[in-house]
């Protein structure tokens, strides 16, 4: 066993994922602020989640069947 073949641990994947949570918020308040998402836009947002974009879809969905309005969905 030859100790020069093995190399250190490093503490760039730490370093990296604090920046990259770092820029996430930054980037979340910037869009935030600015009014740039739609509200149809639920993934990594703080209080949606897919429950909540599937109770809007069946809302949606039941607000046209009852106004008598023909409804079609593609799940992908």
């Amino acid at each position: 066993m030859n100790v020069e073949n093995y190399r250190p641990i490093a503490i760039i994947p730490i370093l990296g994922k604090i920046i990259e949570i770092l820029v996430k918020e930054r980037l979340f308040r910037f869009f935030e602020k600015y009014n740039l998402l739609s509200n149809s836009q639920f993934g990594f947002r703080k209080g949606r989640c897919t429950i909540t974009a599937l109770r809007d879809m069946v809302e949606d969905v039941v607000d046209c069947l009852d106004g008598g309005h023909a409804i079609g969905a593609v799940f992908v």
